[in-house]
């Protein structure tokens, strides 16, 4: 009972190694349990490791296929891997046990969502909050529908009656980030992404958005720190890596933009490619170009010529887009 308690503090307190860490000390003692099962789930889905925890998902619902806690954020594992079949699949299954429930009518709204259908979608997050009206993951589903809507006020809306549920919950408190974003009020937005990053230390994203925010309002040395972290953290999108590169070859500073360029490359498009390799040795070597290197970027970037993926492809070279094409010519030069 205690290790249970301490698992719920730790998914509540966003810690999912830590929540991992007490479930294994007891999963030996109930290996059947549903409750278990579904905090493993939530425990990966914390750490961002969606197919683990879609597999966990999976294995709960072989063992209880009618247990519907939680089941909106396995739809939500399933919006985020982009699952749209089984999202369908899903949704008509839990109508089935019960179109009364909250939890149903999140994952019908998810479904919608991912079908671009924002407008369905926020009628069916209403009607969970019509059986629900305290039902945390309605209010900051809904606030990002309306987002997508463009509705700033409303998405505010839903977002701080989110908050107002759950000061823990970092999405409400991003997603506020997000819409004063968008507003171009970036003290506000800093705000926001500052009270989302101490939930979520370990976050890149949260980290990357703040050193956004700060970058924008002219603080480049601070944003430099707070880029730096989330790189640190673990910049999965490369993000806060590209930001960095160029913030330091806007200040002259082209051994660290040059590093951090070649941190962004290594992220996005040349991770276990031979052209890395070259590319690296290459750039070792002072005031030189290598000519093969050069001319397989050339290819690389042309993928607006007739045949030029095609050629691409068979030669195992990535085509790249503007921002990667960016951090090739600044290395190349």
């Amino acid at each position: 009972m205690y290790v249970n308690f301490l698992v719920h503090i730790y998914l509540e307190k966003h810690q999912g190694e830590q929540a991992m860490q007490a479930i294994e000390s007891i999963v030996n003692v109930f290996p059947t349990s549903s409750i278990l099962f579904t905090q493993v789930g939530l425990s990966h889905y914390s750490l961002r490791n969606y197919d683990k925890a879609q597999e966990s998902f999976e294995l709960l619902r072989e063992r209880d296929p009618y247990r519907l806690t939680h089941i909106d954020t396995y739809s939500n594992i399933l919006y985020v891997k982009e699952k749209q079949a089984e999202l369908s699949h899903l949704a008509h299954v839990v109508v089935k046990i019960d179109k009364f429930s909250p939890e149903a009518c999140c994952v019908v709204g998810n479904y919608y969502s991912l079908k671009g259908k924002h407008e369905r979608a926020v009628l069916y997050f209403q009607r969970a909050l019509k059986l629900n009206r305290k039902y945390l993951s309605a209010w900051t589903l809904m606030g990002h529908e309306y987002m997508e809507l463009r509705n700033t006020a409303a998405a505010v809306q839903c977002y701080r009656m989110a908050v107002d549920i759950s000061e823990t919950d970092y999405r409400a408190w991003y997603g506020l980030g997000q819409t004063y974003e968008m507003l171009h009020l970036y003290h506000y937005a800093c705000y926001y992404y500052k009270k989302a990053a101490f939930l979520r230390p370990m976050d890149a994203r949260m980290w990357c958005a703040v050193g956004s925010c700060i970058l924008k309002l002219g603080m480049n040395s601070e944003a430099a720190v707070i880029l730096e972290r989330a790189v640190a953290c673990g910049d999965r999108e490369g993000i806060a890596t590209r930001d960095l590169a160029r913030l330091y070859r806007d200040e002259g500073s082209l051994s660290k933009a040059a590093e951090f360029y070649f941190k962004y490359l290594q992220t996005n498009i040349f991770e276990s490619e031979p052209l890395m390799t070259e590319l690296a040795s290459s750039l070792s070597t002072t005031n030189k170009r290598n000519v093969d290197v050069d001319d397989m970027l050339v290819a690389a970037m042309t993928n607006g010529a007739a045949g030029s993926r095609d050629a691409a492809a068979e030669q195992a070279i990535p085509v790249v887009d503007s921002e990667q094409a960016e951090a090739i010519l600044f290395l190349a030069t």
